[in-house]
């Protein structure tokens, strides 16, 4: 069914841009991956607020493990969690 399609796509894209975040080390990186993500799929306004609330949430994230001195690997888990929780929403 289309509305089903239609949000599997969402996700996926979502997806892309997720792994993007958590796989690239440097700022640098991540945002050129994320750039190259966005430019090649066509993205609805939703999920463009999508695109740009996953970006706070894991500055939020990196923020607040900086600040307590946690492992990135940690860092990546929360993400990860965060995006499993955030396809249910």
């Amino acid at each position: 069914d289309i509305h089903r399609q239609t949000r599997n796509r969402r996700l996926m894209n979502i997806n892309m841009i997720l792994r993007c975040l958590v796989q690239n080390p440097t700022e640098d990186a991540k945002l050129t991956q994320c750039n190259d993500v966005v430019s090649s799929v066509n993205l609805t306004r939703d999920e463009m607020f999508s695109v740009a609330l996953i970006h706070i949430l894991h500055d939020v994230v990196l923020q607040i493990l900086t600040n307590t001195r946690q492992l990135r690997g940690q860092m990546d888990m929360i993400l990860v969690s965060l995006a499993s929780d955030y396809r249910y929403l």
